[in-house]
């Protein structure tokens, strides 16, 4: 090997190791750092030292083995088809995944976002892989998923709520989860935010936290919305996202 492609190398090495050491500087000190090294790195540790000493984050070796689905091969329930649920479900369509999605009741003309829309869940979460919630908060969806409903998954599916943390309490998702009724959460809201710290999620592995930054909006986006709704106002024209008080959404 030339003595610039092995110095190449060198230099290669040497920032994957300083990238190491500067992301755990990052991390609270009892956490464990477990970096995946993709398996095209390897022959290059292996050449830089047939000892392979502990680097400073552990190398997945068996990563080409592990198995994953794409999209078209899962089936994804969404409760809630207003316009989030069906920019979610149109997303999803397009990249081929099968898309159910929960309503209050059935439309008179079908939404082509969706494979299917029901009304009821053991319509919906028998066949789900993922369930997202997009529900807004309302009397009628409060609690909607306490009890025993999530017993009616038989995939086992992963759960997303990006809607309203009170469509299920803590302790009902907590037991889902300890019944192995779902595989694990990503959670972006909470019946009470921010999320207190003696919540026992926290210490949950299968739970993902974020802090209710599903949706983001930009100056610039909230203004030209306002400006196009605006118009429509001053024209007679139907406005956009208009607030039902008898809905509350």
């Amino acid at each position: 090997m030339s003595a610039l492609k092995k110095t190449g190398s060198v230099f290669v090495l040497s920032l994957i190791k300083d990238f190491g050491k500067e992301i755990r500087k990052l991390l609270p000190v009892d956490i464990e750092m477990k970096t995946i090294i993709p398996v095209g790195m390897e022959p290059l540790i292996q050449f830089m030292d047939p000892q392979k000493p502990e680097p400073p984050f552990a190398v997945t070796r068996d990563f080409h083995k592990r198995e994953y689905r794409i999209l078209s091969e899962l089936t994804i329930g969404i409760f809630g088809a207003g316009n989030l649920g069906s920019t979610v479900a149109k997303f999803l369509k397009q990249r081929g995944a099968t898309v159910l999605g929960l309503v209050r009741s059935t439309p008179k003309t079908g939404k082509s976002d969706f494979d299917k829309l029901v009304i009821d869940f053991s319509e919906i979460l028998p066949d789900c892989d993922y369930i997202c919630n997009l529900l807004p908060s309302t009397p009628h969806t409060k609690g909607l998923l306490n009890g025993e409903v999530l017993k009616m998954c038989q995939k086992k599916p992963f759960f997303i709520n990006v809607g309203r943390g009170d469509v299920i309490s803590e302790e009902d998702l907590i037991h889902a989860l300890n019944q192995g009724w779902i595989l694990g959460g990503t959670l972006d809201v909470f019946i009470e935010e921010p999320l207190p710290t003696s919540s026992p999620l926290w210490n949950r592995p299968e739970i993902i936290i974020t802090p209710h930054v599903g949706s983001l909006s930009k100056a610039e986006g909230v203004a030209k919305f306002f400006f196009e709704n605006y118009q429509r106002f001053m024209t007679g024209k139907e406005l956009m996202c208009k607030f039902s008080w008898t809905r509350r959404y």
